[in-house]
């Protein structure tokens, strides 16, 4: 990945930051989430494999290896969690995840 792309990702990255801490109320959050589920039905897919799924193994992530402390710890359990019934539910094993990654299926 190139200088320019890293930086426009960092971008995002504190916009997304600066966005989800000046939020404050349900109703905004909810207003995010039904723009972004109305996104092209392929990019919701994406979306959800590439940085929903991805974000979530990687608080599973986090907690498996303590890396977390009482502002996020429910977060990353919750995770846990999470990635452990995707796993269950694609009847998938870890090591297949750390090899090839993790999409849903696009068809």
């Amino acid at each position: 990945m190139n200088a320019e792309k890293t930086e426009q990702i960092e971008n995002v990255a504190i916009e997304l930051e600066r966005i989800v801490n000046a939020m404050g109320t349900d109703e905004a959050t909810d207003l995010l989430v039904d723009k972004l589920s109305r996104m092209h039905r392929t990019l919701v897919q994406s979306f959800a494999s590439k940085i929903v799924i991805k974000f979530i193994l990687k608080l599973a992530e986090n907690y498996e290896n303590g890396w977390y402390d009482l502002r996020d710890e429910a977060a990353c359990k919750a995770c846990k969690t999470m990635k452990d019934a995707i796993i269950e539910a694609y009847n998938l094993d870890e090591d297949f995840i750390k090899k090839y990654g993790f999409n849903l299926p696009l068809i």
